[in-house]
């Protein structure tokens, strides 16, 4: 076949253009490269407005959440004003309590002494008899101090140990007992004069174990 022109199939026509068989691919490249990129500006517009649309709805949620917060603080404050007047009263009363209490402490701080003295009083005449005769009590601090005469030192001796069975809330301090004065005093028929003292129970100190140091 020699004489034949070979035809440029997908060659550039007689302009330059690219052809195929003599039609030009130009305008079809320019389109689709408008429509990549009109899809490309659709897809960052659907992004830029997903991502505003979650910004909006993170603030909405965010602030939601915190008119909730305030609405919650708001009720609790109203209600915690609304109490308030109860819970001044109930302070009150509270302190009330306590301050009766403490008086009711010191009050029986004070009246124990009494409370002994008055035992020991009733003790002291269910044991009246004519042998010993009581001629003074002085109260102490811890207890108590009998001054008294018996006809004998046997008398004296009995009604202690009488005084010791009947003891109610004091302890005798069997060191503590000592002729009151050297010369026998002769009086009403009591020559023998003693003295005794007496120490109520919850005012005794500890008692160490043996071997102990202070």
């Amino acid at each position: 076949m020699a004489g034949r022109i070979p035809i440029n199939v997908f060659g550039a026509g007689p302009d330059g253009r690219a052809g195929l068989g003599g039609f030009n691919l130009l305008p079809y490249r320019e389109r689709l490269a408008r429509a990549l990129r009109r899809r490309r500006a659709v897809q960052c517009g659907m992004a830029i407005l997903l991502g505003v649309f979650g910004v909006g709805l993170w603030t909405g949620v965010a602030t939601l959440s915190r008119w909730r917060a305030d609405a919650e603080r708001a009720s609790v404050e109203a209600r915690l004003r609304q109490l308030q007047p109860q819970v001044g009263a109930a302070t009150r009363a509270a302190n009330a309590a306590v301050v009766i209490a403490q008086r009711e402490v010191q009050a029986a701080e004070l009246a124990e002494p009494y409370r002994h003295v008055a035992g020991l009083l009733a003790t002291l005449a269910q044991m009246r008899d004519g042998t010993v005769r009581l001629d003074a009590l002085r109260t102490t601090a811890t207890g108590a101090v009998l001054d008294a005469r018996a006809t004998s030192y046997r008398a004296a001796a009995r009604w202690l140990s009488a005084m010791a069975r009947e003891q109610r809330d004091w302890r005798i301090d069997i060191e503590a007992l000592k002729p009151a004065s050297e010369a026998p005093v002769a009086a009403a028929g009591m020559p023998f004069r003693f003295s005794v003292q007496l120490r109520w129970h919850d005012a005794m100190p500890p008692r160490q174990p043996p071997g102990g140091s202070a």
